[in-house]
């Protein structure tokens, strides 16, 4: 059995072949399979190694797995970040339907790393790039900084969940 190989490769030997001129002839074989998806990291999703702010796999098509830290913030698309500990992204696709996932969901995405808004995420063209692997999992601690630490570098930020110290409702209602 040869399951999950990306390569499996096969000798057929006669025993009483004199010479290396011998034909065989192989009858009912049959191989099937399909191409395998491999998972990379958020990180390397979202890497930015020329530092001008474009994700360097922009354009091409992922898959990555991650825990869902977020509500949806679409009411009528799908809009979640997940994270998978080396980092966060934003997993964006257009609905209907919306799609229900709850923090704690551990998600195997596929889709293309796009930006809207200087922001990357990964654009899903339909139902079939989400795939629920498990629920229940534990979300991400925040990242504690201070406002001026966030100023200072934004992008370092991105997909991230972040927490702030130091801050103080001046007046109004949170949230809004």
């Amino acid at each position: 059995e040869v399951d999950n190989q990306s390569e499996v490769q096969f000798r057929i030997i006669t025993t009483n072949a004199p010479g290396s001129d011998e034909w065989v002839g192989i009858d009912d074989i049959s191989i099937t399979g399909s191409s395998m998806t491999q998972v990379i990291s958020i990180a390397e999703e979202i890497e930015d190694l020329n530092n001008d702010f474009v994700p360097d796999r922009l354009g091409d098509t992922v898959t990555v797995q991650g825990v869902v830290f977020s509500p949806n913030y679409q009411t009528s698309n799908n809009s979640y970040y997940i994270s998978d500990g080396t980092a966060g992204t934003d997993i964006f696709m257009y609905g209907p339907p919306v799609l229900i996932w709850n923090t704690g969901d551990e998600l195997n995405v596929t889709g293309v790393v796009t930006q809207y808004n200087g922001m990357t995420e990964i654009l899903i063209a339909d139902t079939t790039g989400w795939v629920l692997l498990s629920s229940g999992n534990p979300t991400p601690s925040p990242t504690v900084i201070t406002l001026a630490q966030y100023k200072a570098n934004p992008e370092l930020y991105e997909g991230s969940l972040v927490g702030f110290v130091g801050l103080s409702k001046a007046s109004g209602t949170w949230p809004a």
